[in-house]
């Protein structure tokens, strides 16, 4: 199965599904799907890493410049991550200290 990325709403916000075997070169297909988003009505976005087993220093890298942009205008992103290895992976960069991070949809 190929990467991705779905783009649905709930209860109005919207959230960017990625779906599948995500590689590095998936970063910047990723990057500008949220740019784009930043740039619309919204005042926050959602990222959903549930459907995905493993990213690399590219992806964080990647998330952390697309929320320095939505801080900038004063949106939020928030990335939905089940407890697992994205989890552990966030953690252990110590992103969940500035991300907003949730494990449900329930929880927006």
């Amino acid at each position: 199965m190929g990467f991705k990325l779905k783009k649905t709403k709930h209860n109005g916000v919207p959230v960017l599904g990625l779906h599948g075997r995500v590689s590095g070169g998936d970063t910047l297909k990723v990057s500008r799907k949220l740019e784009a988003l930043s740039k619309k009505k919204f005042d926050r976005v959602v990222v959903d890493l549930s459907k995905i087993d493993f990213i690399d220093s590219s992806w964080l890298g990647a998330f952390i410049y697309t929320w320095k942009l939505f801080n900038e205008l004063n949106k939020q992103l928030i990335f939905l991550i089940p407890p697992g290895i994205i989890l552990d992976i966030f953690k252990s960069a110590r992103l969940d200290m500035t991300f907003t991070i949730i494990d449900s949809l329930d929880n927006l």
